[in-house]
């Protein structure tokens, strides 16, 4: 889908806000699995490497999987919160 530059710019603070209210593991799960993690990532702080994920996954045209690997991750979040 082609989103406009307010629509992208929506949709990219959605996913951002979403991704860095994750625990550690969990953004770090979704980038692996992704395959969206560099050598260079090593160090970087959290803003800074969700926005090269996010450009890596632009790129290779992961960003559906990527959204969805957050909302997944989100969710399994929120219902273990719920059970304790």
């Amino acid at each position: 889908m082609k989103m406009t530059g307010r629509e992208y710019a929506k949709w990219l603070r959605t996913i951002t806000y979403r991704f860095l209210t994750l625990p550690h593991r969990y953004r770090m799960h979704i980038v692996v699995g992704l395959r969206l993690l560099d050598d260079e990532d090593e160090g970087s702080q959290d803003f800074e490497l969700f926005k090269r994920v996010i450009n890596r996954a632009r790129g290779r045209g992961l960003t559906e999987r990527l959204e969805r690997a957050i909302k997944e991750a989100v969710a399994r979040k929120t219902q273990r919160e719920k059970e304790e």
